[in-house]
C-alpha cells in the first residue's frame, strides 16, 4: 500500500537535506512534489467544472491552490483568534475572483471539493492505495 500522507513529508525532508552533489535526485524529488500538488488540485478542478466556472484550467487551479495556501498560512499566523474565519473568507474571495464565480458558487465549490476528495479516497482505498 502506498501511503501518500507519509510519502510527501519524507520526500520534502529528503529535498531539504540534499547536498549539491545530489543534483539529479533533487530534480526528481521536485518533480514528484509538483505532481503530487497537481493531483491534490484535481478535486477543486472537478468541482469547478461541475459548476461551469468560466476561467478554469488545471494550471490556474494549481496556481490558485498555491496562492491560497500561502495566504491562509500567513493569515492564520498573524490573526490567531479569528484567523480561520478571515482565511476562509479570503479563500472564498480568491475562488470568486480567480474563477469568475459568485460567493454562493465559491462556497459550493469549496464544499464539493471535499465530497469529491472523499469519493476519490474511497475509490483509491478499494484498489489498495491509501492517501489518509
Amino acid at each position: 500500500m502506498v501511503d501518500l500522507i507519509q510519502f510527501v513529508p519524507e520526500t520534502v525532508e529528503r529535498i531539504i537535506n540534499l547536498s549539491p552533489q545530489d543534483g539529479l535526485g533533487f530534480v526528481w524529488n521536485l518533480i514528484i512534489i509538483l505532481v503530487l500538488i497537481i493531483i491534490s488540485s484535481l478535486p477543486l478542478y472537478i468541482s469547478l467544472k461541475l459548476f461551469f466556472a468560466r476561467k478554469v484550467s488545471i494550471f490556474r487551479v494549481f496556481l490558485v491552490n498555491m496562492i491560497v495556501g500561502f495566504i491562509v498560512a500567513i493569515v492564520k499566523y498573524y490573526f490567531e483568534t479569528f484567523g480561520a474565519i478571515i482565511a476562509f473568507i479570503l479563500l472564498l474571495f480568491m475562488y470568486k475572483i480567480s474563477f469568475g464565480i459568485g460567493w454562493i458558487r465559491a462556497l459550493l465549490v469549496w464544499l464539493l471539493q471535499f465530497v469529491i476528495l472523499a469519493i476519490l479516497t474511497f475509490a483509491l482505498a478499494l484498489i489498495g492505495l491509501s492517501i489518509l
